[in-house]
């Protein structure tokens, strides 16, 4: 076995441990979710800290394998791996939904303060609390060049502005949301941080210019 052949293996084993250790972790996770007893939020919130730890480490090993892999083993690789990081992203997004949803019925159970001389701004800041924001659906995209308003102002308000979400997950999302020439504009770009900035520009550059809507 050559020196790069046993380094693959290595690579290759250590990545399935952490893949199965990822598993395992989103299926606790899942079934936390779906408890009728309520779970807690640092509970949560420490289950999305480990697994955004061994995502971490599962790109890491992904990106050092892809480096010496034969180009006729990479694209079953990279699919491979695509898999394992759409599962991720999805667990990620359904525990951080879970505790805004916690967040949210904690707000609506605290018992209102006894009248005061309150402020009229303090007034208007508790009906704020109150108001339960409405669920928007993001549409698809698939080039047409008089929608793209429409699609960007609500995956905007929905993803890209989203603080809870790391720039993969937005790219996931976003490939997601695109279809037709939307979606062959960006099919270039790997996965990465890097790579969510340049794919939302090229999108802009092509679909969101004024002359153009």
């Amino acid at each position: 076995m050559t020196e790069n052949a046993e380094q693959i293996e290595l690579l290759k084993r250590k990545r399935t441990t952490l893949r199965s250790s990822v598993t395992k972790l989103i299926n606790k996770i899942e079934a936390e979710l779906k408890k009728t007893d309520v779970t807690e939020e640092n509970d949560i919130e420490l289950y999305i800290e480990t697994l955004n730890d061994k995502f971490e480490s599962l790109k890491l090993t992904d990106s050092n394998l892809e480096k010496i892999l034969s180009l006729k083993d990479i694209d079953k690789e990279l699919e491979s791996a695509e898999e394992y990081r759409e599962k991720i992203v999805t667990c990620r997004f359904k525990a951080i939904k879970y505790i805004r949803n916690l967040n949210q019925s904690k707000n609506i159970q605290e018992p209102p303060n006894p009248p005061t001389h309150s402020t009229h701004e303090s007034d208007m800041n508790n009906q704020t609390l109150n108001v339960k924001l409405p669920k928007i659906t993001i549409p698809k995209f698939s080039g047409i060049i008089n929608e793209w308003l429409t699609f960007w102002n609500s995956y905007e308000t929905s993803i890209h502005s989203n603080k809870f979400l790391d720039d993969v997950s937005k790219f996931n999302y976003l490939k997601a949301h695109l279809s037709g020439t939307a979606l062959e504009t960006i099919e270039g770009f790997s996965i990465s941080s890097e790579n969510y900035a340049k794919a939302v520009t090229l999108l802009e550059q092509r679909f969101g210019r004024k002359e153009t809507l």
